[in-house]
């Protein structure tokens, strides 16, 4: 169930972040203007946020909290991913949203 709420919230991030001026996306989900418990994963961290072209990447440290700084996930696997929506490695949850 974990996984699931946090997906549901990054699903909703991402569409506060199409809204925004993809030049300027913040480096996590912490100062969008939404509701502030949307705006974190079940674990109750914000969401780290990874642009590339037309695809902007919410990511889920998962239960382990990892920081933005150690991701298992690369600019290079958002730009090539086919999914919208899947779990990496350390139990991460990644939403693509795409422009």
């Amino acid at each position: 169930m974990p996984k699931c709420f946090t997906a549901m919230n990054a699903k909703q991030v991402g569409d506060v972040l199409l809204k925004q001026d993809i030049s300027h996306l913040p480096a996590t989900s912490e100062s969008l203007p939404m509701e502030p418990k949307l705006k974190m994963d079940t674990w109750g961290k914000p969401f780290c946020i990874i642009s590339v072209g037309a695809r902007t990447a919410i990511i889920s440290g998962g239960p382990s909290h990892l920081t933005c700084d150690h991701l298992p996930v690369t600019s290079d696997q958002v730009t090539k991913s086919s999914r919208s929506i899947y779990a990496a490695a350390n139990d991460t949850v990644v939403f693509i949203a795409r422009r």
